[in-house]
């Protein structure tokens, strides 16, 4: 069965430009899914350290990765949904098909 909820903006992609715009968007009030493939946000550039690291100064990963954990610290406070470890099957007649591991399929309907 395929879960539905209703969204006014479905974001792909967790990276840098897809974190800012759910930010931005949030900040008008719009509901917002953000849908990546990987289990943590950030993208390519801001890669976080794999579980069981521990970074005792950031400083040493330099600005990238300082301003992508402020980034997502922001997105994570802004009150958008994200769905991680999925994968976008379709998107069609104002609806985003998405498949994860845990939750199964769900349909992102979003506003136009």
């Amino acid at each position: 069965m395929v879960k539905e909820s209703e969204f006014d903006v479905v974001i792909i992609g967790g990276g840098p430009a897809g974190l800012t715009a759910a930010i931005t968007l949030r900040k008008y009030e719009l509901s917002v899914a953000l849908v990546d493939e990987r289990r943590t946000l950030g993208g390519q550039i801001y890669k976080r350290v794999g579980t069981g690291f521990d970074i005792k100064d950031p400083s040493f990963l330099g600005n990238d990765f300082l301003s992508g954990k402020k980034l997502i610290e922001s997105f994570e406070s802004c009150g958008a949904k994200s769905f991680l470890e999925s994968t976008v099957l379709t998107v069609e007649d104002g609806k985003v098909i998405i498949a994860n591991i845990t939750d199964g399929t769900s349909a992102l309907k979003f506003k136009k």
